[in-house]
């Protein structure tokens, strides 16, 4: 049998110990790059968001101001904005606002359990 020596061992722990530095760098250097990844994605559905309610919210207070001003005028006029317009606006923007939400969490960023290279 041959000798086994002291730097062959020492050699081989300091080999395994640069594999697993670089498996460690390698796998932190991938969580970040899927983080930017997910930022990225996200934030186009959250700003279409933004504009969209934005743009609803001022063509109702356009109405709004509209209807106002022609019942100042004295016209007798039906209503457009009533209570259960505004009620059907909050409940839509609430059930768009959680179906964004849920397609973005499933989709984008999956389950905290599963690793990032999985197949």
């Amino acid at each position: 049998m041959g000798e086994i020596k002291l730097s062959d061992i020492t050699r081989n722990i300091s080999i395994t110990n640069d594999v697993s530095l670089i498996a460690v760098e390698r796998n932190f250097e991938l969580r970040q790059a899927h983080l930017e990844l997910q930022g990225s994605l996200a934030k186009p559905f959250a700003w279409a968001f933004i504009v969209i309610n934005a743009l609803v919210i001022f063509g109702i207070a356009w109405i709004w101001s509209e209807e106002w001003s022609l019942i100042r005028a004295g016209a007798d006029i039906d209503r457009l904005i009533t209570p259960e317009v505004i009620m059907s606006i909050i409940g839509g923007t609430t059930i768009q606002l959680g179906a964004i939400m849920l397609t973005l969490t499933r989709k984008l960023f999956g389950s905290p359990d599963k690793p990032i290279l999985s197949g």
